[in-house]
């Protein structure tokens, strides 16, 4: 039945239908209207987020774009690369925890995404779990929360945690029973830092 009469369909072409009481067509696959979406821009959401460049920078606006314009396609890019799947799931048996925290200004405020890896203890693989964003500084209650958004079922197979050493490392893993590593770069530049001249 027609939505319009509700009056019987007759077959009207190859893609249209035509309602038999008031003789209104219409198509079965209407086309989208507007032109079709740019391709996501994976190489800007990298420069932004990893790279912690400005959109301003000459290098971004080769089409003289307004800022908002290029806020909207960085917030489009960040969109769909969030819809591509899910983050991987974490390997079996017991695990090691990777922590880092990458800040940037937005606004004129500072931000903080903290990343959390892990990886089998008896495996190189190391699999990304989903990112979180908290405003301010990088710090220790900011760390819990973030931790404590892993499942619990990851966060209870958890063995050990490796990180840079921030405020609040020891504290964090005593709370929940892990060993404690310090991730080798950092390591060698505290001592060599310390080792005076």
């Amino acid at each position: 039945m027609s939505p319009c009469c509700r009056a019987k369909i007759y077959k009207f072409g190859n893609k249209r239908r035509q309602c038999s009481g008031c003789k209104k067509t219409w198509t079965r696959w209407p086309k989208k209207r507007g032109r079709n979406p740019l391709r996501p821009h994976h190489k800007l959401l990298h420069r932004v987020v990893a790279e912690k460049q400005s959109l301003l920078t000459p290098r971004f606006n080769r089409q003289h774009l307004t800022e908002g314009a290029l806020s909207a396609r960085l917030r489009r890019t960040m969109e769909r690369f969030l819809q591509r799947g899910k983050p991987n799931t974490a390997p079996p048996g017991q695990l090691i925890l990777v922590i880092d925290a990458l800040w940037f200004l937005f606004g004129g405020k500072r931000w903080t995404l903290y990343l959390t890896v892990v990886r089998s203890v008896d495996r190189d693989q190391a699999v990304m779990l989903e990112p979180v964003l908290y405003p301010d500084r990088e710090n220790c209650d900011d760390w819990a929360r973030a931790i404590d958004s892993i499942s619990r079922n990851v966060r209870n197979r958890i063995v050990a945690l490796v990180c840079d050493g921030f405020r609040g490392t020891d504290r964090l893993a005593s709370g929940n029973h892990w060993i404690v590593q310090r991730c080798h770069f950092h390591l060698l530049s505290q001592l060599h830092l310390n080792r005076g001249r």
